[in-house]
């Protein structure tokens, strides 16, 4: 979050978890035009996920303490532009805070979710929904077969795989290479940073 984040600050309930990505993420994993993130912790694993139907970005980051519980929720889209904005391509440290909340009624209350960037917080409701099966779409395998993807989401997982790798500028090393799948969904990696592209239908424009 915030252009390149190093590190990422995650929260459940009143217990401050910080973790570290072990390398920089991308902006794309929650910038660009993509609807509300998710993330998940469990144990010691923190998620981060981003898609847009046609592209899937996923980050997982070791948490130094385990949460106390399970943790799933969707971040709002007006949240993400705020820390975007408030971090920049300066701050390493974005803070994530979600506090659940009791029943009304006995009907079920979103969490709130704080975000806080360089000492400055915003709250916000967790989106109230599901988010999409994206472990769905991710292949346990890949053919290897060539295939059809649209180049400029190739271009944006290549971008976000360097960054992740701390290559930066005009330098010539080579981050990673797309593992084509044919007709199916193609996938480039690196550590712990997976980017998902679907494949090109013929009836797309764009």
């Amino acid at each position: 979050m915030g252009g390149i984040v190093d590190d990422v600050g995650f929260g459940a309930g009143v217990a401050e978890l910080f973790a570290s990505g072990g390398g920089r993420l991308h902006s794309l994993v929650f910038g660009g035009e993509f609807p509300p993130a998710l993330i998940e912790a469990t144990g010691s694993t923190a998620r981060l996920v981003a898609t847009d139907g046609h592209q899937l970005y996923m980050a997982d980051i070791d948490l130094t303490e385990p949460v106390p519980a399970p943790v799933s929720v969707i971040v709002s889209r007006a949240l993400i532009d705020w820390a975007l904005k408030q971090a920049g391509r300066k701050v390493r440290v974005v803070e994530i805070t979600v506090t659940p909340r009791p029943p009304v009624d006995d009907e079920p209350v979103t969490p709130r979710i704080t975000v806080t960037v360089a000492g400055i917080t915003l709250s916000d409701d967790a989106v109230d929904g599901r988010f999409p099966d994206y472990a769905r779409v991710i292949p346990a395998a890949v053919s290897g077969e060539p295939g059809q993807y649209n180049p400029r989401y190739v271009l944006d997982a290549y971008t976000a795989c360097a960054e992740y790798l701390g290559m930066t500028g005009s330098r010539p090393e080579h981050a990673t290479a797309l593992r084509m799948n044919g007709t199916g969904a193609a996938v480039m990696a690196v550590g712990k940073f997976a980017a998902v592209i679907m494949p090109w239908r013929a009836t797309e424009t764009e």
